[in-house]
């Protein structure tokens, strides 16, 4: 998994690229995206990358903690 995540930042740095990726590595995100989407079964939620973790919405809260993302 580091390794493709290495290799897709590679290139996209290399090729000025843009990258939209899915994933519940919330650490990955934060570390090298712009804007993270939250999406839970009734709603859509677009954060930049310093917003997700101060928000007061409760299902991103609970995935927060339950995924133990350092913010």
């Amino acid at each position: 998994r580091y390794r493709l995540q290495h290799t897709l930042l590679r290139r996209v740095r290399e090729h000025r690229l843009a990258l939209l990726t899915c994933t519940h590595d919330l650490d990955f995100a934060l570390a090298h995206a712009d804007r993270i989407v939250f999406v839970s079964r009734e709603h859509l939620y677009v954060f930049n990358r310093d917003e997700i973790c101060d928000c007061s919405i409760a299902a991103v809260q609970q995935f927060l903690q339950v995924n133990r993302v350092a913010c």
